[in-house]
C-alpha cells in the first residue's frame, strides 16, 4: 500500500506539508511532513490510516487507532513520544506526532553488531544502564496512568539524540489492556520474540504492565549479545521456546559484565510474572543504582534487587558475615600449602551455620592458584555404603587423567610405581576404571593381601596424596564427614597420618561434619577426631546478635528502624543461624510480615501480623511451605529428586516424573510442556531462580540439605515407596547395560532404593541382583548393608510361594554366614538350624554342619561343637574318637607307626593326591572344625583323630587343611615341651597361610605359635608380636573367637612381665567384645585381675557373676573345658586376693584338677599348679603343696620358663 499522500501535499489549510514517505503498514502510512504554526516551521511524523482498510481489519484496527491517541494524549515524558495533533473523525484519520532523526535501536544493534562481529558484546554496561533507566522510567508514568505499552521492542525504542542515547518510546498502538491469545489475532501486531509467556495463549495468566517489563528484558537482552534470547523462526516453534527455555545469564556469557545488571535482565526474562519485578518502579530503582556505581566508576557488586518493589529479593551474593578470623585462618593453611606445606582442617558445626559456605571460600582461593581440585559430599541416603564418595572423587580423577599430556601422564605413573609399587593392584582390582592409566606391576604381597581391609585402606590413603600429576597444590574438600562410612573415615585417616607425618607436600585435606549429629559413639570419634591436637579444628556455632543483624542488613541491603525491628524478631526466631535466617526473611516477606507500603513506597514491619502467619513450625516448617507454594511440576520434580537424596539425574527424573504425575492425577495442562525434557529445563532455571537449586547441568541438585528434607518429608509414604523403587530398577538397569565393570557403590544405591520400596513381587532378575549387591556388600565388609537386602529378599521369597526353595536356601545361607561374621551368631545359628530342615543334598547338609562347628566355637559352646561335627561327620559317613580311654590305647598303638610313616614321606614318599570333589572338601573341612572342640574339652581325644588325619593327609599336596594339622601338632608337641619340632610346624603353618587370603586361618595359626609356644617358653616379646598380628588380622573379618582367644593372651601377656601396658584397654576390649557377640563369658576371667588391680568394684563384681554362671552352666552339661580351667583361675585369684582362702582353694583345686585330668597343658592353663599350691601354703597344707610344687617343676623341665619366678616364689614360702 502506498499513495495516501503526496510529497508537497498540504493538510489543514497548508499547516501541514508532507515531506516525504518514512514507510508503511497493514493500515496505515507514514510520513515526514512540516507542520508551520506561527510563522515557525518544525519537522514531524504523521500517521494516517486508510479508512477502507480499517474497515475491513474489523472493529479492532479502528481501536488501536483511538488507543494510540488516546493513551499518548495524556502523557508528558522525554522518553515517551509526544502527540501534537489528532485528527480521527476526518475520511483519512491521522496522527501528528514528534519526528526522530536518530532513527531507532534496532537499526543501532545492527550497526554495531557489524562493527564489533559475532560472540562480543554488542553495548557496554554502562550503556545498557542508561538505556534501561531512561525507558524504565517512562513506564513508570505510563503504568501509573493505568495503561501499557504492549509491543516494546527496539524498533519502537527511538533516538532523539543518537549519540548521548536519549531514548524516547514510540508506536503505542497496542497500548492498553491486551488479553487472550496472539496467534488468534493478527500475526503482525506484535514481534513474538519479544512477547512474554502470560500472551502466547498456552499459559493461562492475565497480561497487565508486567509483560512491558517482559519486553524490555528481551530488549535489553538483545543490546548485550547482538541476538534475541529466542532466535528461531516466527510461530509456534518461537513460542515453544518462550514457554520452556532460559536464555543464559549474561555474565556467564561476559565474564565482565556485571552480576547485578545480569540479575536484574534475568529478573525480568521469567516465564512468570510473580517472579518479575511487580513494578517499573522498583526496576528503575535498581537501574539507577547501577547506573550511578558505572558513571563513578565505581566497582558495581551484586545487591538485594527489588527493595523498592512489592516481592522484593534477598542478595545471595555477599560475602560471609562474622566469620572473618576463620576464613583467614584458611587463607593462610592454604597459602602455606601452596607453598609447599600440608594442612589438615575439620570444620564442624550445626547444620545451616556455614560450614559448606566457609570451606567453598577456599576452593575460590584455590582456582586463583591453579590448584587439582576434588569436592566430594557424604549423603544421608549412603552412608554405611563403602568409600561412596571417595568412589566418586577417584571417577573425577579419571576425567583429569584422561587430560593430560602422554609425558604428563607417564611422570605420574612412575611416581605411582616408585611410592606403592605392587600396592598399585589393589586400586585396580578395586577400581577397574583406573586401569587404562596404572601400569602394570608385580603381584601383591600375600601378607598385604591377607590383611586386605587394612592395607588396602592404607594404600588408597596414600594414592590420595598423589592424585596431582604436574606437582600442583591438591585441595579435597569432604563435605558431609558425619554421614561418612567406617572404611571412608579409615582411608581418610590414613591420609591425615600422612599429613600429620608431614609426608604430603602441597596437600590439604579439608572435611566438614555437623556437630550436633556426632556423639560419643559416632565413628568419626576413633578416626579423626582423636587426632584433633595434630590438625586445625573449626568449630563453628550460631551468629553473635550484632552479626547476625549485618547479615539481616546484607541480605535485604538496607537499614533503618523497620529494619531493627525485623533484626530482632528473627534473631529471637532463628537464634542466629544464618541459614534460617534467609528462610525466615523469605517468609516474612511472602507472609506480609515484612510488606512495602506503595503510597510512601517504603517497607514496613508489621509486628502484627506474625501470629497470623503462623511461623511456629520452625524453619523446616518455612523450607516445606516455599515447596509447597511451587507449581506442581516443580513441587513434583523436587520431590522426586529427594528420593535419591542430594541429587538426581535428569534421565531419572524424566522416567519419574510421569509416575509420580499420574499417582498424583495431575492433568495435562498442569505438566506445561509436552516435551519433558522443556518442562525440566524451565522447572531447574526457576527452582534455581528460587535459591532450591545449585548450578549442575546435569543433575538437580539441591541448595541446601534442609531442602531435600523438607522435600522427601513431603512425600506420602506410598510415594516414597514408589519412587524408591523405581529409582532403584533405574540404577540396576543402568548397572545391568553398563559393558565396563560397575563400582560397588553403583550396586549399593540400587540395591538401598529397591529395598526401600518394599515390594513383595520382586522378579527373578531384582532377586538376583540383590544377591548380587548382599556379596559385594560382604566383600567389602559391609556387612548391614548385606544383612538389609537379603532381608528383603527372603521376604518377597516368602510372600511367593511358587519360587524354587533352592533359592531360599541360597539367600538364608548366605544370610546366616553374614551374621556369623557381624559378630551375630545367636541369630546365625537359628538360621543355619533351620537351614537344616530344608530337603537337601547330603554335601550342602554337612557344609551347614560345618558352619554350625566354627560358630558355635565362635561362642565358646564347645559341647555344640561337638554334635554338630559328629552329626556332620555321620552324614558324610565318618566316625571320630570320641573317648579318653580308646583314644590313648591308639596313640600308643600308632604313635611309633606314624613317626616311621612321617620320615618315610619326607625321604621317599610323594606327596601327588589333590582334593579334587566338593564331598571329599567337605569331609575334611569337618574333621578339621571338630578337632577344635575337641582340643579345648578333651586334647587327648583331639591328638588321636589327628592322628588319623595325619596318615591320611600326608598323601595330599601341600593344602589348608594340611596346614592347619600341621599347627595342630604345633599346639600338642608345645604342651609337652618338644619345642623345636613344635615351632617347625607353626612356622610351616604360617608359611603356607601366609601365602593365602584367609585371614581367620592365618589368625589361629598365629594365636595358638604365640600363646602355645612362644608364651610358656617366656618369650614375650615375640609372643606379643604373633598375637598382635593375630587381633589385627581378624578384627576386619568379625572373627570373634580366635580374636578374643589373641586379645586374653595379650592380657596374660602383661600379667606375666611383657610391660605392654594393655591389660586395661585389652581387658576392656574384651568384654566390650563379649557384649555384643555374647559368647560364653568364661574367657572372661582373665580380666578379673585387672579389675582387682585398679579397684573397680563394679565391674569386677559384674565379671565374677558371669564367669560363674557359665561355669555353672558347663558343669551342668556335664563336659568340662579348658574355659573352665580360665574361669576357676580368674575366680580362685580373686578370692585369694581378698583373703577367702578356703573358696580360693576350692576354685584353684577345680582348675589344676581339670587341667590334669584333660592334659590342658596350653599357656595359662600351666599356671594352675601354682595358683593351687599358693592357696594350700595359705591353709597351711604344706604336704599337699609340695606335691603340687613337683608337677610345677616338672612343667619347668618341659621348659615352661614362663612361671619360672611364681614357682621359685611359692617353692621358698613352702620350705620357710
Amino acid at each position: 500500500m502506498s499513495g495516501l499522500l503526496k510529497p508537497g501535499q498540504l493538510l489543514r489549510n497548508g499547516e501541514i506539508e508532507i515531506i516525504d514517505q518514512l514507510g508503511s503498514g497493514g493500515v496505515g502510512e507514514v510520513y515526514r511532513v512540516a507542520l508551520v504554526r506561527r510563522g515557525q516551521r518544525q519537522v514531524m511524523a504523521l500517521k494516517c490510516f486508510d479508512s477502507k482498510l480499517l474497515e475491513q481489519s474489523g472493529l479492532e484496527a479502528i481501536e488501536m487507532v483511538h488507543r494510540e491517541s488516546l493513551a499518548v494524549s495524556k502523557i508528558k515524558h522525554p522518553g515517551i513520544i509526544a502527540i501534537d495533533l489528532v485528527e480521527l473523525e476526518r475520511s483519512m484519520p491521522y496522527i501528528v506526532e514528534e519526528y526522530f532523526s536518530g532513527g531507532d535501536l534496532s537499526q543501532l544493534i545492527s550497526e554495531r553488531r557489524r562493527k564489533v562481529g559475532p560472540d562480543k558484546q554488542i553495548f557496554s554496561a554502562e550503556e545498557i544502564a542508561h538505556l534501561a533507566y531512561q525507558i524504565s522510567s517512562a513506564l513508570v508514568i505510563l503504568h501509573q496512568n493505568n495503561l501499557y505499552h504492549g509491543d516494546l521492542k527496539p524498533q519502537n525504542l527511538c533516538f532523539r539524540d543518537k549519540d548521548s542515547l536519549e531514548i524516547v518510546i514510540v508506536d503505542f498502538g497496542h497500548a492498553g489492556f491486551l488479553e487472550g491469545n496472539l496467534l488468534e489475532r493478527n500475526g503482525n501486531l506484535a514481534t513474538l520474540a519479544y512477547v512474554p509467556p502470560e500472551r502466547t495463549g498456552f499459559v493461562k495468566l492475565a497480561g497487565n504492565a508486567s509483560s512491558d517489563l517482559y519486553s524490555l528484558g528481551a530488549t535489553l537482552y538483545e543490546c548485550v549479545v547482538g541476538t534475541l534470547p529466542f532466535a528461531g523462526q516466527e510461530g509456534r516453534d518461537l513460542i515453544n521456546r518462550l514457554l520452556y527455555e532460559v536464555p543464559k545469564a549474561l555474565h556467564e556469557m561476559f565474564p565482565g559484565f556485571p552480576v547485578a545488571l545480569s540479575d536484574i535482565i534475568s529478573k525480568l526474562l521469567r516465564k512468570d510474572p510473580a517472579d518479575r519485578y511487580h513494578s517499573a518502579f522498583g526496576l528503575s530503582i535498581d537501574l539507577e543504582r547501577c547506573l550511578k556505581a558505572l558513571r563513578s566508576n565505581q566497582e558495581l557488586l551484586p545487591f538485594a534487587l527489588g527493595t523498592k518493589d512489592k516481592l522484593r529479593e534477598l542478595n545471595y551474593r555477599i560475602p560471609m558475615v562474622g566469620r572473618q578470623d576463620e576464613m583467614a585462618m584458611l587463607h593462610s593453611l592454604f597459602d602455606r600449602t601452596h607453598g609447599g606445606e600440608q594442612a589438615l582442617v575439620l570444620i564442624g558445626a550445626p547444620s545451616g551455620t556455614g560450614k559448606s559456605r566457609l570451606a567453598f571460600e577456599i576452593l575460590h582461593r584455590a582456582k586463583q592458584q591453579d590448584a587439582l581440585i576434588h569436592y566430594v559430599k557424604f549423603s544421608e541416603y549412603e552412608r554405611n555404603l563403602p568409600l561412596s564418595a571417595i568412589t566418586l572423587l577417584l571417577v573425577e580423577h579419571c576425567h583429569y587423567l584422561r587430560e593430560l599430556s602422554k609425558e604428563s601422564l607417564a611422570s605420574w605413573q612412575r611416581l605411582m610405581v616408585d611410592k606403592l609399587g605392587a600396592r598399585l593392584n589393589l586400586i585396580v582390582e578395586r577400581y577397574s576404571f583406573y586401569a587404562p592409566f596404572i601400569p602394570a606391576t608385580d603381584l601383591v604381597r600375600s601378607a598385604d593381601r591377607d590383611n586386605g581391609f587394612e592395607v588396602f585402606n592404607q594404600t588408597l590413603g596414600e594414592f590420595l596424596s598423589l592424585l596431582a600429576a604436574m606437582g600442583e597444590t591438591q585441595l579435597l574438600l569432604i563435605d558431609d564427614l558425619q554421614w561418612a562410612d567406617w572404611q571412608s573415615l579409615q582411608v581418610l585417616s590414613a591420609l591425615g597420618h600422612k599429613i600429620i607425618r608431614g609426608e604430603t607436600p602441597c596437600t590439604m585435606l579439608m572435611g566438614t561434619y555437623r556437630s550436633n549429629e556426632i556423639d560419643d559413639a559416632h565413628m568419626l570419634n576413633p578416626t579423626f577426631l582423636e587426632m584433633q591436637q595434630h590438625f586445625t579444628l573449626i568449630e563453628l556455632g550460631p551468629l553473635a546478635k550484632g552479626d547476625a543483624d549485618i547479615l539481616v542488613e546484607h541480605l535485604l541491603d538496607e537499614k533503618g528502624p523497620e529494619i531493627t525491628k525485623l533484626q530482632d524478631v528473627c534473631y529471637r526466631f532463628t537464634s542466629g543461624n544464618p541459614f534460617f535466617i534467609y528462610e525466615y526473611l523469605k517468609s516474612a516477606i511472602n507472609t506480609g510480615i515484612f510488606a512495602l507500603n506503595e503510597d510512601t513506597q517504603e517497607w514496613k514491619f508489621h509486628e502484627e501480623r506474625i501470629h497470623e502467619a503462623d511461623l511456629s513450625s520452625g524453619v523446616a516448617g518455612l523450607v516445606a511451605d516455599r515447596i509447597r507454594a511451587l507449581n506442581a511440576v516443580q513441587q513434583a520434580l523436587i520431590s522426586i529428586t529427594s528420593v535419591a537424596g542430594h541429587a538426581m539425574r535428569r534421565d531419572a527424573l524424566k522416567r519419574l516424573l510421569p509416575l509420580l504425575t499420574t499417582h498424583r492425577l495431575l492433568k495435562t495442562e498442569d505438566l506445561g510442556s509436552s516435551d519433558v525434557d522443556q518442562t525440566l529445563e524451565l522447572s531447574y532455571q526457576e527452582l534455581l531462580q528460587k535459591n532450591m537449586l545449585m548450578p549442575d547441568l546435569e543433575r538437580f541438585a539441591f541448595f541446601h540439605d534442609k531442602i531435600q528434607e523438607a522435600s522427601y518429608s513431603l512425600l506420602t509414604e506410598v510415594e516414597q515407596k514408589i519412587l524408591h523403587f523405581e529409582f532403584g530398577m533405574i540404577c540396576m538397569d543402568k548397572i545391568i547395560k553398563a559393558y565396563f565393570k560397575v563400582n560397588d557403590g553403583a550396586l549399593f544405591e540400587a540395591a538401598y532404593h529397591i529395598k526401600r520400596g518394599q515390594r513383595k513381587d520382586l522378579n527373578a532378575d531384582v532377586r538376583a541382583f540383590l544377591i548380587l549387591a548382599a556379596r559385594a556388600a560382604k566383600r567389602v565388609f559391609a556387612y548391614d548393608k548385606a544383612k538389609e537386602y537379603l532381608q528383603t529378599l527372603i521376604e518377597a521369597i516368602d510372600a511367593q510361594p511358587d519360587i524354587d526353595a533352592d533359592e531360599k536356601f541360597v539367600a538364608l545361607e548366605m544370610l546366616a554366614d553374614i551374621l556369623s561374621i557381624s559378630d551375630q551368631i545367636v541369630a546365625a545359628m537359628d538360621l543355619y538350624d533351620q537351614l537344616l530342615t530344608f530337603d537337601c543334598e547330603p554335601i550342602k547338609r554337612a557344609h551347614i554342619y560345618a558352619k554350625k562347628v566354627e560358630f558355635c566355637l565362635n561362642l565358646f559352646d564347645y559341647k555344640k561343637a561337638k554334635e554338630a561335627s559328629e552329626a556332620g561327620l555321620k552324614v558324610m559317613g565318618n566316625r571320630l574318637f570320641t573317648t579318653e580311654f580308646w583314644s590313648f590305647a591308639y596313640i600308643f598303638a600308632t604313635l611309633p607307626f606314624l613317626i616311621v610313616y612321617c620320615i618315610y614321606f619326607k625321604y621317599f614318599g610323594k606327596q601327588t593326591k589333590e582334593i579334587k570333589s566338593e564331598e571329599e572338601d567337605i569331609r575334611f573341612l569337618l574333621l578339621i572344625k571338630s578337632e577344635i572342640s575337641q582340643y579345648f574339652t578333651a586334647p587327648i581325644v583331639a591328638i588321636a583323630n589327628v592322628i588319623t588325619l595325619t596318615f591320611k593327609l600326608l598323601r595330599y599336596k601341600d593344602n589348608s587343611y594340611r596346614a592347619t594339622v600341621m599347627c595342630y601338632w604345633g599346639i600338642a608337641l608345645s604342651a609337652f615341651g618338644i619345642t623345636r619340632i613344635a615351632d617347625a610346624c607353626f612356622r610351616h603353618a604360617y608359611e603356607y597361610f601366609d601365602k593365602t587370603s584367609n585371614p581367620v586361618d592365618k589368625g589361629f595359626v598365629l594365636f595358638t605359635w604365640g600363646f602355645s609356644l612362644d608364651f610358656p617358653r617366656g618369650n614375650l616379646d615375640e609372643a606379643q608380636k604373633k598375637l598382635e598380628e593375630a587381633v589385627f588380622t581378624l578384627a576386619p573379618v568379625g572373627e570373634s573367637f580366635w580374636r578374643s582367644t589373641a586379645i586374653m593372651g595379650l592380657i596374660l601377656l602383661d600379667y606375666n612381665g611383657a610391660e605392654s601396658g594393655q591389660a586395661g584397654i585389652r581387658s576392656h576390649e574384651i568384654v566390650e567384645l563379649w557384649k555384643k557377640v555374647r559368647y560364653a563369658p568364661t574367657i572372661l576371667g582373665v580380666a578379673i585381675r585387672n579389675h582387682l588391680e585398679d579397684g573397680n568394684d563394679e565391674q569386677l563384681n559384674f565379671l565374677l557373676q558371669k564367669v560363674h554362671e557359665a561355669d555353672l552352666i558347663i558343669q551342668n552339661q556335664g563336659y568340662d573345658s579348658i574355659d573352665s580351667v580360665l574361669a576357676c583361675i580368674g575366680i580362685g585369684e580373686y578370692h585369694d586376693y581378698v583373703g577367702q582362702y578356703e573358696e580360693a582353694e576350692r576354685f584353684a583345686q577345680r582348675s589344676f584338677r581339670l587341667s590334669l585330668m584333660r592334659s590342658h597343658r596350653v599357656g595359662y592353663n600351666l599356671y594352675t599348679p601354682i595358683l593351687y599350691a599358693r592357696t594350700l601354703i595359705n591353709r597351711k597344707k604344706l604336704g599337699k603343696a609340695a606335691a603340687v610344687l613337683a608337677l610345677a617343676w616338672v612343667n619347668q623341665l618341659m621348659q615352661v620358663h614362663i612361671y619360672h619366678p611364681q614357682t621359685c616364689f611359692e617353692t621358698g614360702r613352702a620350705t620357710a
